[in-house]
Parts: structure tokens; sequence; C-alpha cells
């Protein structure tokens, strides 16, 4: 477990810089990071905790974001250098020839582990997927990853996703939702489903992602003309990521108390969920499963290879 002095720490490396340390600073160049303040963002706040981004010659500067949206419309218009964002919307991206590039992974999907998953009432008669058709499903987003890979799932296992009935709730609202019948099914992510579940509102009916496989499920990104101006600057950040990510992975727990005191999440609800997995490698089969899926459901026009969509 993190001890106070490594939160007083992460606050302190948030901050700008005081007159002692502003000679340090101005050798290092200065990235602004946009992101959601969940989980997701541990690799981030570590590296900045612990100095990793400082031994590459970067000064990060991680700035919340309420949505995936409000981080890309940052990035594209000058706000942020970098962002983090699920892969679907930089999928589409590409596919519109809006000028945004993958520079580094984030979350990777790990078979059979609820992440994200599609939920039924606790005392729900379903059971596969082929009950569903016909039904009211809600997902975050319509064009989203989870509406995606709900609808790759429900085809890959017997159902129609065609017959389904699609709409938006807020993770927040599912479980009432689900217990009060006004929906069949919908699909949540942590914290949520945890809460869903300990609440005795609602179960695990599919984790869907894993229609895709090992997917890469969200991204950092930046617009093609700051990566290819600063090129070293986006390689230094990349293999930065990564480290803290290595680390992440292989220490868990610490991260408990490291993302509760920046996010307010309550630490004993980050301690029971499922935790997530970081990629150590931007590999671009991991994404081409879902590339090819939002052709296949219209969310693009057309598949493309996946390669293309990451900064060479």
């Amino acid at each position: 477990m993190l001890r106070r002095s490594a939160v007083l720490a992460l606050g302190a490396a948030l901050a700008t810089p005081g007159a002692a340390g502003a000679q340090a600073a101005a050798a290092l160049q200065t990235l602004h990071v946009g992101g959601s303040a969940d989980m997701d963002a541990a690799p981030i706040l570590y590296g900045i905790q612990a100095g990793i981004f400082h031994r590459y010659g970067l000064d990060v500067i991680f700035q919340k974001a309420a949505s995936g949206s409000a981080v890309a419309a940052a990035v594209a218009g000058g706000a942020l250098e970098i962002g983090k964002s699920s892969i679907v919307p930089l999928i589409s991206a590409h596919a519109r020839n809006v000028p945004l590039t993958i520079i580094a992974p984030s979350v990777v999907h790990r078979i059979g582990i609820a992440d994200s998953a599609l939920m039924v009432a606790a005392d729900s008669p379903m059971r596969t997927a082929r009950d569903l058709n016909g039904k009211a499903v809600s997902v975050a987003g319509l064009n989203d990853m989870q509406w995606l890979a709900t609808h790759a799932w429900l085809d890959a296992n017997g159902g129609d996703s065609s017959s389904v009935h699609f709409l938006e709730i807020p993770g927040s609202s599912v479980a009432d939702a689900l217990e009060q019948g006004r929906i069949s099914a919908g699909t949540l992510s942590e914290p949520y489903i945890t809460q869903a579940v300990k609440a005795g509102k609602a179960r695990i009916f599919a984790k869907m992602v894993d229609a895709f496989g090992s997917a890469l499920t969200t991204a950092f990104f930046t617009t093609i003309e700051y990566a290819t101006a600063n090129r070293d600057a986006v390689r230094r950040f990349g293999r930065a990521i990564v480290e803290a990510s290595a680390y992440c992975n292989a220490h868990p727990d610490e991260m408990t108390d490291l993302v509760s005191s920046y996010t307010s999440i309550d630490r004993t609800l980050l301690a029971q969920m499922v935790r997530p997995q970081f990629a150590l490698e931007l590999d671009p089969h991991a994404i081409q499963p879902i590339v090819n899926a939002a052709a296949k459901y219209n969310v693009i026009a057309q598949p493309f290879n996946a390669q293309d969509a990451l900064f060479r």
C-alpha cells in the first residue's frame, strides 16, 4: 500500500513546479494529457508520482475529462497534446480521415474477465443470447465499445443483435433500470459492475468483449501533425507509459490508494473491483477484430488495416 507521503508526492508532482524545481522543469518537454479519472489512469498517475516521465525528459500534466469526445476535441484543438480514449472513436476517426493517430497502448481486455459486462437483473430468467432477441438492452453510448461488443457477442452465441432494441442509459442508472424491469439487460463497466452485484440488483450475464479476444480497448492518441513534429517526445511518452503500466500490472494493490486519492472513488470499492490490465505493446492485431466489427455493424463504411491507424 502506498504511504501517505507517496500520495502527497503525487499532489506535488501534479502541481506547478515551485522555484526550487523551476530550473529542472525547464529542461523537460511539457505534455498535457487528458483522460477519464478512473482506474485506467493508474499508469499516468504512477508515472508522474514515481518520476518515470521525468526520466524520459517529459513533464506530464494529467487533466481529467468528462468524456472521450471531450478529450478528442481538446486534442484536435491543441488544448491537449495527448489524449486517452476508447479505441472505437479512434477507429471511427481514422475511417473518416480525421487526422488523429494512436501512439501508445492503454487497457487490454483479458478473456474471461468481466472488466465490462452485459448484466441482467439478479432474478432474471435470461440465460442465453437468444433470450435477448427482441428485448431492450442498454449501453452507455450507441456505436461505442460496449454497443459493438454486445452486437458481436449476441450474433456469435446464437442471438440476433438486429432484433435487439438498444438504448442509452448511464452506468449509474443501469442497476435500477434492471431491477425495475425497464430493460432486460444492460452493459456496465467497473466500478458499476461490482456495485450492482454487491447490492443484489444484478448478475453478470455475459463478458461480451470476449467476442473480440484479447483486444486493446483503450489507447493514447494525438494529432498526426503533433506526432510528426514531436516524434521523439511521442516515442519517449510511449516508452514511459509502458514502463509505468508494467509496474501497475505487477502491483495492483499499490494503485488503490493512488487512484482513490486522485479520483475520490472509494478505496474499498476500488480494492474489490476487477482491475484493468495494461497492454505493454501497441499491437495492431489487438485492434483489428474491433475494426472488422465496426465495419460489419456500420460504425464505419469499410474495414481497414489497423496498422494504418498507428503512428509510424
